[in-house]
């Protein structure tokens, strides 16, 4: 399927779809597909992606499109990032078995008793960069997590980890840690800027890029 027609499925999905949640089910689906199916580079084919399904959506819909991709940013990293990892690949392919995208539609599979989520290929990602990052060696501290003996980023992580389930009161505090002990390691992960709304041309920047 040629990523125009991507672009015009999802701008119909969107401007049909009220429920932004709603819409969302199929919009994952859509974009996980134009990555999968794409020749090339990853950040090129979400740039088109978005402007083109941003020019083919009703003017009173351009924002929705908009919100739909800035909510979806994770989701784009992972993808960016790890879209050719193994680990990926074969949360790729489970995920994309479970709808069946046809000239006319994006639905369930037969069987399938949901649609692909975001959060399936962002914690790949997770999984992906902890398991990259976890020979690498460091001094770790953090008040409230005994890190005195870990050498390494996987070390330190999984006690972080084990803190994170302990202390609910901390529990942003030892997540931004180990984010930063992740950013640290192997960098951070790509990000974007989208803009783009009903009286603004719509733009498709990466901000950082792993």
């Amino acid at each position: 399927m040629k990523l125009e027609t991507i672009a015009s499925k999802l701008a119909k999905i969107i401007a049909r779809t009220a429920d932004a949640n709603v819409a969302s089910a199929p919009v994952v689906a859509m974009i996980v597909h134009a990555v999968a199916s794409t020749k090339g580079d990853a950040v090129d084919t979400l740039a088109r992606l978005y402007l083109r399904t941003f020019e083919a959506a009703p003017a009173t819909k351009r924002k929705a499109v908009q919100s739909h991709f800035t909510r979806l940013k994770g989701l784009m990293a992972a993808l960016v990032d790890f879209h050719d990892h193994p680990h990926m690949a074969d949360t790729i392919k489970a995920e994309m078995a479970l709808v069946d995208i046809t000239e006319d539609e994006c639905g369930q599979a037969e069987g399938a008793k949901r649609f692909p989520k975001a959060p399936v290929f962002t914690k790949a990602a997770d999984e992906i960069r902890r398991s990259l990052a976890s020979d690498t060696e460091g001094a770790f501290a953090h008040d409230h997590a005994d890190l005195h003996s870990a050498d390494t980023v996987g070390e330190a992580l999984e006690i972080l980890d084990e803190a994170i389930t302990k202390y609910a009161e901390i529990r942003a505090s030892l997540e931004a840690y180990r984010k930063e002990i992740l950013t640290d390691a192997i960098g951070a992960p790509t990000d974007f800027e989208i803009r783009g709304d009903t009286n603004s041309a719509p733009s498709f920047n990466v901000k950082t890029l792993n």
